[in-house]
């Protein structure tokens, strides 16, 4: 007599079966939702003059590097460094002769943070290391750079600021 379909599985299945056939499970949709999220990544131009949206991902410090979501062309992850201005470094210490804001490179990174929240838009000025220099706004215009040396997160570099945009900024100085 010819055994049907539905008798064949009368037996129960074996629960150590029923566990690894879960994990296989979990573990090839935990793959295929990490590789979506991968494409959801956008690629911007970072080359001189380009306007680029950051999304903020994390903040090192008061002057960046402002870690972006985005990819650049090469696919690295793009880093801003704000143009124009210094604030103080993971050691207390920064970079001018001329003197350090007072804020501590901590209460900077607060500031910055605050200012800057998800989303900034930037125009690249040039490549910094393995970073780019920007000028950056907030999605309702506010001068992420300005802000900070009015907030006294930051003090303007004229090095880097030979324009003059942030004298407006600084704290005290009429322009």
């Amino acid at each position: 007599m010819a055994q049907t379909i539905a008798g064949a599985w009368p037996r129960r299945l074996d629960p150590h079966l029923l566990v690894v056939a879960t994990v296989i499970v979990a573990a090839v949709a935990f793959i295929a939702a990490s590789m979506l999220g991968r494409l959801g990544i956008q690629t911007v131009d970072t080359s001189t003059g380009s306007p680029f949206p950051c999304t903020v991902v994390k903040v090192m410090d008061g002057d960046g590097p402002v870690i972006c979501e985005e990819e650049d062309r090469s696919g690295r992850q793009v880093q801003v460094r704000l143009r124009g201005i210094e604030a103080r470094d993971g050691d207390g210490n920064c970079r001018l002769a001329h003197g350090c804001p007072e804020m501590s490179w901590q209460e900077a990174r607060s500031v910055l943070i605050r200012i800057a929240g998800a989303r900034m838009n930037c125009v690249s000025h040039d490549a910094y290391r393995d970073r780019v220099d920007a000028f950056c706004a907030t999605p309702s215009g506010v001068d992420v750079a300005c802000e900070l040396v009015r907030m006294g997160a930051a003090v303007r570099w004229p090095e880097f600021d030979p324009g003059g945009r942030l004298l407006r900024c600084v704290p005290g100085r009429r322009s």
